[in-house]
């Protein structure tokens, strides 16, 4: 072996095994190491568990005698994983359907729109591994929170002074629909952690608003009350007993020229009359 891999190859006492997959000789000490390495890619990152490969070519080692047992254990921890990700088809089988009866009831209650029902029944449709139908599972959760605050807002907020705030809050619910419908694998603990907390903002924000409209609304209603008191005195007042006149009912019509030609002329007219006389 005249090529330099692992270091040792040079020393007179080296060994070497040959891998049957591709049909590379390696330094046995090397291969050990490598062997027992985790794998990590560029960065240095640790990558998900997979079988060894050659350290020449890449190409999978499958089989070997050396290294049979240590195959058998990367084996099992894939089926292990597999299993965890995928999940017994009894078990995922029973999720669907319980988590379909929760769709179909909710969206009947009035709990859950239609075009989210309809969005996660699909869904279920679908051959799901353990992990999706856990999604589906957490879509239902925050959609009908996200439904439950918009019933609130629906039956809070009456007052026209409030109605554009609802409107905001609508348009923000529904960008959070739109946001969780859409296609994903899964749902990261933060990206969980940061939508329930925004929807309980919103839901805080509609309660606000809904204190504030109740309270706009009573006092209208209180003035409306108010108004229909005043109404009520004048409907059942007795009629004054005012005898009419044309003075009288110039005074009422706010005239006074006239009021004055009614009251001061006659008076001049008649002294003038008393002059002439004398």
């Amino acid at each position: 072996m005249k090529e330099i891999f692992f270091g040792e190859e040079d020393d007179p006492n080296a060994r070497f095994v040959q891998l049957e997959d591709c049909g590379h000789f390696i330094e046995v000490n090397g291969l050990d190491t490598w062997m027992q390495m985790a794998d990590q890619d560029v960065t240095g990152h640790q990558v998900d568990i997979q079988l060894k490969k050659c350290p020449k070519c890449s190409t999978i080692i499958r089989r070997n005698l050396r290294y049979g047992n240590t195959i058998k254990q990367m084996l099992l921890d894939i089926e292990k994983v597999k299993k965890r990700m995928f999940g017994d088809e009894a078990t995922i089988r029973r999720k669907r359907i319980d988590l379909g009866t929760k769709i179909r009831t909710s969206r009947r209650n009035g709990e859950l729109n239609g075009k989210a029902a309809l969005y996660m029944q699909d869904k279920l449709l679908e051959r799901l591994t353990v992990e999706q139908v856990t999604l589906v599972e957490n879509q239902y959760n925050l959609l009908s929170m996200i439904e439950n605050v918009r019933k609130n807002a629906e039956e809070g907020i009456k007052h026209a002074e409030r109605l554009l705030k609802k409107r905001k809050i609508e348009k923000q619910l529904c960008a959070l629909e739109e946001w969780l419908m859409e296609p994903r694998m899964r749902i990261s603990e933060q990206e969980l952690d940061d939508v329930s907390h925004e929807i309980q903002r919103l839901l805080m924000m509609c309660q606000m608003v809904c204190i504030e409209s109740r309270a706009l609304e009573q006092d209208r209603l209180q003035n409306l009350e108010i108004q229909t008191d005043l109404l009520r005195v004048r409907i059942d007042r007795p009629v004054s007993t005012i005898q009419w006149s044309p003075l009288g009912v110039m005074e009422k019509l706010n005239l006074p020229v006239l009021a004055f030609i009614f009251t001061a002329l006659p008076s001049i007219f008649y002294k003038t009359y008393l002059l002439l006389e004398i």
